[in-house]
């Protein structure tokens, strides 16, 4: 943990190279933004305004009405001056149309195009309102000047086509100032983009771990994952893989303590097998010499005692061998209801001896399934001898077999003091994991529901063959 935190860190190689490249996302975002308009700017409307020609004569309205103010404002009040400065301006600028009204309000010289619904005269101040206020801001561009200093020389009006003012500039601001837009919705659009795929690409190597977590290998440990990039999300990726090998090492040694374990036990089992043998012998060529009382029961007490050590060193081989997959396992079709018959027989003289009742209820109708017959005789062995070793207290032992459409089921049901009540023998444990390990072999359920001091029900139940 220490070693993935420094990681994450930054300590050692791993860097925050993931924090890093997004930072950089950002600070490019944040500054390059607000870059865009001028650079935008520069980039689209320079080259039109280099490629503007400064010269063209209504490039600059402002100038163009204040000069025309300004030379008005100076003429004098005699007709031929007024009309040689007209005549002068049309000159300078042809493309235009220039008028001028006395003093009465009549019209007088034109030069250029004559406009049109012009009123020949008298004009009046309503009239020559109308008119400023209909050609004031629009098409034609028009500028209205009085003659004189005195303001009561009349006036002059100058209009040109508005189409003739504008510059390429304005033209290009028309026709192209939509790229502007454009190119600031691309540069965003990038920029979202970049980010998604920065975001995308955590996302699938977040979910290429994630499955490698998932998906595990025949003995249930995750598949490596392959290591990327060296970054925050590559030192998971690495500390993963670590973590894998070290369960694939835990795993193999937990294999290798658990096959020390069966072969010590089989051999203890093995090796056990023939002192007892002989203490068995000469124990009973001891039991054939006259004895009293006393030594009756010491040598009865003692072959009981070698006996369950018998019995018990037997399970832990056999335990030993089903683990490892060594226990002979020969599956055949069988007659249910009479194997349990047959080998319920054998333990009626035990559970007489102890006075135990034996109830069977067994139907006469063959139940055919598919099992090994010694096993379920090493199964129906196991039940009865725990019974009769540890339920205390018990009266009755009843065996049922029910079957359905497609199913059967055997119960051993007693009557005793519980499986959690004392037992002045155990080894039930070692028994009970045989009969486990036989039924999961064999694809057979079981369980165990005992109350304690009310008795106990051991189920097992499988599916019916019909050859």
């Amino acid at each position: 943990m220490k070693k993935l935190w420094r990681r994450f860190r930054g300590e050692g190689k791993h860097k925050k190279k993931l924090l890093h490249k997004y930072t950089g996302i950002l600070l490019v975002g944040i500054l390059f933004f607000p870059l865009s308009f001028p650079l935008t700017t520069v980039f689209i409307y320079l080259p039109a305004e280099v490629l503007s020609d400064a010269s063209l004569p209504y490039a600059n309205l402002t100038d163009l009405e204040d000069t025309f103010h300004e030379e008005v404002d100076r003429l004098p009040s005699s007709p031929s001056q007024i009309e040689a400065f007209l005549k002068e301006w049309h000159k300078k600028y042809p493309d235009a149309s220039l008028f001028w009204l006395n003093r009465e309000g009549y019209l007088q010289q034109f030069f250029g195009a004559e406009p049109q619904n012009l009123i020949p005269g008298p004009w009046t101040p309503g009239d020559t309102v109308q008119f400023m206020k209909d050609n004031y801001d629009s098409d034609p561009f028009t500028i209205v000047a009085f003659i004189g200093e005195s303001k009561n020389e009349g006036f002059a009006v100058f209009q040109v086509d508005r189409s003739l003012t504008e510059t390429p500039l304005d033209n290009f601001t028309k026709k192209y100032g939509i790229y502007f837009y454009a190119f600031m919705f691309v540069f965003l659009a990038a920029f979202l983009f970049i980010s998604w795929r920065f975001f995308r690409g955590i996302q699938k190597r977040l979910v290429q771990l994630e499955h490698g977590m998932h998906q595990l290998d025949d003995e249930g440990i995750p598949t490596p994952v392959l290591i990327t990039k060296d970054d925050e999300i590559g030192a998971l990726e690495h500390s993963f893989q670590e973590m894998v090998a070290q369960l694939k090492e835990d795993r193999r040694k937990q294999k290798e303590e658990e096959q020390l374990r069966k072969d010590l036990i089989a051999h203890l089992s093995h090796d056990l097998k023939t002192p007892l043998t002989a203490l068995r012998g000469q124990l009973y060529q001891l039991q054939q010499e006259p004895q009293n009382e006393k030594s009756t029961h010491i040598t009865t007490q003692m072959n009981q005692k070698i006996m369950h050590i018998s019995q018990y060193m037997e399970q832990l081989l056999s335990y030993t061998l089903l683990s490892a997959g060594r226990y002979q396992f020969e599956p055949t079709t069988v007659d249910l209801q009479k194997k349990l018959r047959s080998f319920l027989a054998i333990w009626y003289p035990s559970f007489e001896k102890r006075g135990i009742q034996v109830k069977v209820d067994i139907p006469e109708t063959p139940v055919r399934t598919r099992l090994d017959p010694s096993w379920l005789e090493r199964i129906v062995d196991n039940c009865m001898s725990n019974i009769l070793q540890h339920a205390t207290g018990a009266t009755t032992v009843t065996c049922i077999l029910v079957t359905t459409e497609n199913t059967w089921i055997v119960k051993f049901i007693d009557n005793g003091q519980g499986i959690k009540a004392e037992s002045k023998t155990r080894g039930a444990r070692v028994g009970l994991s045989i009969v486990s390990l036989m039924c999961e072999r064999m694809n057979v359920t079981w369980s165990i529901d005992s109350i304690e001091g009310k008795g106990t029900v051991v189920t097992f139940s499988g599916d019916t063959f019909y050859p």
